[in-house]
């Protein structure tokens, strides 16, 4: 629904709406500003007590800016995950296991705030604040003990608020495209994670977890402006 929404938005201006500031921007090395969509990937990096568990890993995102009057204020909008390995090394020291694998974590967001850039010739630097949701999964996990005693940990997926603080730079190759550099600090509240742990698939207990998903991501990416 967002992808289509933002696609939507991107092709809401007119090519009259454009065309004096289309050929001012050319002039002076500064694309309009218009609607954009970009596309980004990147690594997504641990912090706080989610780094306790979690592994360096990737984060992929659509987001979208909509300039209010052709300024450089608007609203920002983001669509995004990461997925993060789960430290099976530190388990197995802190839990005593003899062996241990899992899944990842895996976080998606969706976020809305507000955006300021500051045009510099060809580049732009850019500010954002967002709020919204994440979904947040914690990994199932299974294990075996020195007597070959063997454990399964399964969880369900939470949902919980989330705010980002984001900053990046963008280097306009024209009036119509740009490569970007963006750094997103992303952090979820509390998630409360319900479980069950089997043992030797016969006895199962419940458990629960408590996490905090907060990452630091590091992307590159493309955008079209509109």
């Amino acid at each position: 629904m967002l992808i289509s929404a933002l696609l939507f938005a991107a092709v809401l201006p007119t090519k009259a709406q454009n065309s004096n500031t289309q050929s001012q921007g050319n002039s002076s090395g500064i694309p309009p500003t218009g609607y954009s969509i970009a596309i980004s990937l990147g690594s997504s990096t641990p912090v706080g007590s989610f780094a306790d568990r979690a592994q360096t890993g990737l984060n992929f995102n659509l987001s979208s800016e909509l300039p209010i009057k052709h300024s450089h204020f608007g609203i920002a909008l983001m669509l995004g995950g990461q997925t993060n390995g789960y430290n099976t090394s530190a388990f197995i020291s802190a839990a005593g296991f003899s062996s241990a694998t899992a899944n990842n974590f895996v976080s998606d967001n969706l976020l809305v705030g507000g955006f300021a850039t500051i045009p510099v010739h060809r580049f732009s630097f850019d500010f954002r604040l967002m709020v919204g949701s994440m979904i947040c999964e914690y990994p199932n996990i299974s294990a075996t003990d020195y007597s070959g005693n063997t454990y399964q940990f399964t969880f369900t997926s939470e949902k919980v608020g989330a705010i980002d603080l984001g900053a990046g730079v963008r280097y306009n190759l024209s009036s119509k495209l740009t490569l970007m550099l963006n750094w997103n600090y992303i952090s979820g509240a509390n998630a409360t994670f319900n479980g069950t742990g089997t043992f030797d698939n016969s006895i199962s207990v419940p458990i629960t977890i408590t996490k905090a998903f907060s990452v630091f991501n590091a992307t590159w990416g493309v955008g079209w402006i509109m």
